[in-house]
């Protein structure tokens, strides 16, 4: 049996799902994702392969195999931290070009787009944590003459 369960993050909203994989239904997809959900991955996804070796467990001993296996597995995997990227489009005058570049790489930001013609206009993708203090600093240097609007980046 082949039992999986996920968690992504798709436009700031969490997705979940789960699989028990021919097992009777809540024995494996569920307490699987449920250790998903303890460890707080995200953008995530876990497999549990069980082959029968002729012990019949019933429900409650297929629950504790597939939700050990899936703790072992947490156990020793290398997890990265994740966070969530922001769209950030931002229109200045051109004469900001050299300090918002150099505040774009102090934020972790990337310009995706650069549409500048007789003005700054980028379209960013930075992280979501840096989003606001960014545009702080962005006010702050162009005393008020940039506009700027945000969305998710997705996943």
């Amino acid at each position: 049996h082949i039992c999986w369960a996920y968690c992504i993050n798709v436009d700031e909203s969490l997705i979940e799902n789960s699989s028990d994989g021919g097992e009777p239904a809540g024995t494996a997809g569920i307490p699987i994702l449920n250790v998903l959900r303890k460890n707080q991955i995200v953008n995530g996804a876990l497999y549990v392969i069980r082959h029968f070796g002729g012990v019949k467990l019933g429900k409650r001993g297929l629950i504790n195999a597939y939700k050990k296996g899936a703790d072992l597995a947490v156990d020793h995997a290398k997890l990265e931290d994740w966070s969530g990227m922001k769209i950030v489009h931002l229109k200045c005058p051109l004469d900001f070009y050299g300090k918002l570049s150099n505040l774009l790489d102090k934020y972790k930001g990337k310009v995706l787009n650069d549409n500048s013609g007789g003005a700054l206009c980028w379209k960013v993708e930075m992280p979501a944590y840096c989003v606001d203090l960014f545009c702080e600093q962005v006010d702050l240097f162009t005393k008020g003459q940039a506009t700027w609007s945000f969305k998710s980046a997705g996943i």
